[in-house]
C-alpha cells in the first residue's frame, strides 16, 4: 500500500506547478541556508522582507536540506512527510482501528486530490500533518492513557506548534474533548490541558523573549498581524463564511460519502455509550470542525489536520465489508495479488511520467524570457494588479527579485513599496521589466522591448 501511495504522491511531480505557496517556501528555505538568518526569516526585498507569516522553525527542516543538497532534495522530503503520516496511519491506524481500516484509511487520504497533489511540494502542511497525526492518533484508542503516552503527545505537539501555530494544537485540544466526552472522564480534560499547555510552551518562551527582550518583529508580524487579525477578520484575504464545510465538500474527493458513514457510526456510538475508537475519532473531527470555525479569516487548507481522522473513519466504515470480501484465505490471496499489481501498475506509470496529465507542463512566466535575466537581478513585474503568482515563479524558478508595477514610464515606475518590501528603491535599480500583455500599450520612455513570448514581453533600461 506505502508503495502505491509513493508512487502516486510522486506523479505529479513529472508536471510543473507555479503554485504560490510552495514557490514561497522554496524561495524562504534558499534564503535561510545562504544567509544563516534561521530566526530571521525572508521572503523578497519587495514583498515579505522580514517574513513573519509562520513562525521560521518549520521551515528548518528545508533550509537544511537545501544547505546540505541543494533544492533538488526538497521535492524528496516533502515527500518524505507525506508518506511518514501514511506510515502512522497504517502503523498505529491497525492497532487502534484494525489493520483493514487502516489499509482503507491510507488508500483513501493518499489518493485524495488535495493531499497527493501537494504531498511532494514544499509547504508546512506536509509536516504539520505527520507531527499531528504522530501525536494524537494513539489517543483516539477509547484505553486509559499512560501520563508518559501524553507527554509524547505534548513533545509532538509543540514541534507543530512551532511549524503551524494553533492548528499544530488544534487536533491535540480536539482529541482532549473527544476522549472527555466518549469515555466520560473529567480527568481527560486535565490530562490534555496540561498536554496543550506544555505544548504552547517552546513557541512561547521565544515570542514573549521577541516581545520583551528582543526587536519585537516576531511578536507584532506573527502574533498581532497574523494571529489576532486573523482571528478577527482584518486581514484582506481569505473568507468568512461557511469554508470548513464547503472546503470538505469540495476537496475531499472520493470517500467523503464514507467518511460521513463513519462519522454517524462514531455518534450512534457516542450515542449509546460505547466507547470505541469510532466514536473518539467522530467526536475528534466534529470539535475540530468547530474550531475550524473560529476564526473569522478561513483558508481551504486548513481543513488538512482532520483529513487522516477522516480517512480511518471511512476506513472503519467498509472494514466490516472489506473482513467480509477477504475471509477465506483464497480471498486474501487473490487481494494482496491485487494490491501488488496495483501498486506495481502505478509506479510503473508514474516512473514512465504519467503524472504529467495531473500537473500540466505549463509556466506562467516563460522560460526563455525568465533565462534571459541574470540572477539576482530586480525585474519590475508590470500587470493591472500584483501578479503575486508570476513573482513567485520568478523569484522560486529564477532567483529574481520581482516588483509589482502598475505601468513602465520614466525613472520611477512603481507604486510605493508594499509593506514588508526591504529598504532598497527599486525603481532606480531595476534594469529589466516583464509586461503583461493586457498591460495598455504605449510609450516607455527609457526603456527598450527585447523579446516577447506568451503573455509577456521582455524590456530593458
Amino acid at each position: 500500500m506505502l508503495v502505491f501511495a509513493a508512487a502516486l504522491c510522486a506523479a505529479p511531480l513529472y508536471g510543473h506547478s507555479d503554485e504560490v505557496d510552495s514557490h514561497t517556501y522554496t524561495v524562504l528555505a534558499r534564503h535561510m541556508a545562504e544567509t544563516g538568518r534561521w530566526l530571521d526569516s525572508g521572503y523578497l526585498p519587495s514583498i515579505f522582507y522580514r517574513f513573519r507569516e509562520h513562525l521560521p522553525f518549520g521551515i528548518w527542516p528545508f533550509a537544511l536540506t537545501t544547505l546540505m543538497f541543494g533544492e533538488r532534495g526538497l521535492a524528496p522530503l516533502a515527500l518524505i512527510f507525506s508518506l511518514g503520516t501514511l506510515s502512522i496511519m497504517l502503523l498505529t491506524g491497525t492497532r487502534v482501528f484494525g489493520r483493514s481500516a487502516a489499509l482503507v484509511g491510507v488508500l483513501v487520504l493518499s489518493t485524495t486530490d488535495s493531499f497527493f497533489q501537494t504531498a511532494g511540494r514544499v509547504h508546512l502542511d506536509n509536516l504539520l500533518l505527520l507531527l499531528t497525526t504522530a501525536s494524537t492518533l494513539p489517543l483516539w484508542a477509547p484505553d486509559r492513557i499512560a501520563p508518559a503516552r501524553w507527554a509524547f503527545s505534548a513533545a509532538l505537539s509543540s514541534l507543530a506548534v512551532l511549524v503551524k501555530g494553533p492548528f499544530g494544537l488544534l487536533p491535540l485540544v480536539a482529541t482532549t474533548f473527544a476522549r472527555a466526552i466518549t469515555v466520560r472522564s473529567a480527568r481527560e480534560i486535565a490530562s490534555g490541558g496540561l498536554a496543550a499547555l506544555a505544548a504552547l510552551l517552546p513557541a512561547a518562551i521565544f515570542l514573549a523573549y521577541d516581545a520583551l527582550l528582543g526587536e519585537g518583529t516576531w511578536w507584532h508580524g506573527y502574533v498581532v498581524d497574523q494571529i489576532y487579525a486573523s482571528a478577527r477578520g482584518l486581514r484582506g484575504y481569505g473568507a468568512a463564511d461557511l469554508m470548513p464545510l464547503t472546503s470538505l465538500a469540495g476537496r475531499f474527493w472520493p470517500a467523503l460519502p464514507l467518511s460521513l458513514w463513519g462519522m454517524a457510526l462514531g455518534l450512534r456510538d457516542l450515542v449509546r455509550r460505547r466507547a470505541t475508537a469510532v466514536a473518539v475519532t467522530a467526536a475528534h473531527v466534529s470539535i475540530g470542525l468547530g474550531l475550524l470555525w473560529l476564526p473569522t479569516r478561513k483558508l481551504p487548507h486548513h481543513n488538512f489536520v482532520l483529513y487522516p481522522a477522516l480517512a480511518l473513519l471511512a476506513g472503519a466504515a467498509v472494514a466490516p465489508a472489506v473482513g467480509h470480501l477477504v475471509a477465506s484465505p483464497a480471498r486474501r490471496r487473490a487481494a494482496a495479488a491485487a494490491l501488488v499489481a496495483l501498486a506495481a501498475g502505478t509506479a510503473v506509470a508514474s516512473l514512465a511520467g504519467a503524472g504529467a496529465f495531473l500537473t500540466p507542463r505549463s509556466c506562467v512566466i516563460p522560460a526563455r524570457l525568465g533565462a534571459s535575466v541574470p540572477r539576482g537581478a530586480d525585474v519590475l513585474v508590470v500587470a493591472p494588479g500584483k501578479d503575486w503568482i508570476a513573482i513567485a515563479a520568478l523569484a522560486a524558478e529564477y532567483g529574481l527579485n520581482g516588483w509589482p508595477a502598475r505601468f513602465l514610464e520614466g525613472d520611477i515606475p512603481l507604486e510605493a513599496s508594499p509593506p514588508g518590501s526591504g529598504p532598497r528603491d527599486p525603481g532606480r535599480r531595476a534594469m529589466f521589466a516583464l509586461v503583461r500583455a493586457d498591460v495598455p500599450a504605449g510609450a516607455h520612455a527609457g526603456w527598450q522591448e527585447r523579446a516577447r513570448e506568451a503573455n509577456w514581453t521582455l524590456w530593458t533600461r
